[in-house]
């Protein structure tokens, strides 16, 4: 999911259910559990997307650079570049 989409998407989710948490009239009860509930996933995989992941990928792109595993371009798989015929 791209940045601008989650920052679209994830407070108007929150918003439709932001009536249903203080809810006292008749099935409040459950409404409000579950609103309570979908909020918070909302909230959370919001922060995973865009801030946990973003930091994990980029400690895991460090330590294997450190490590020598450096694999990205498909020069490093040919001799130089060259195509061998």
């Amino acid at each position: 999911m791209s940045l601008p989409r989650a920052l679209r998407i994830s407070p108007v989710a929150r918003s439709g259910l932001g009536p249903m948490a203080p809810a006292t009239g008749s099935g409040a009860e459950m409404h409000r559990r579950l609103a309570t509930v979908v909020s918070g996933g909302i909230v959370t995989s919001t922060f995973l997307t865009l801030v946990l992941l973003p930091v994990l990928y980029e400690w895991l792109e460090r330590n294997r650079k450190k490590s020598g595993n450096e694999t990205d371009s498909a020069d490093s798989k040919t001799n130089d570049g060259k195509i061998e015929a």
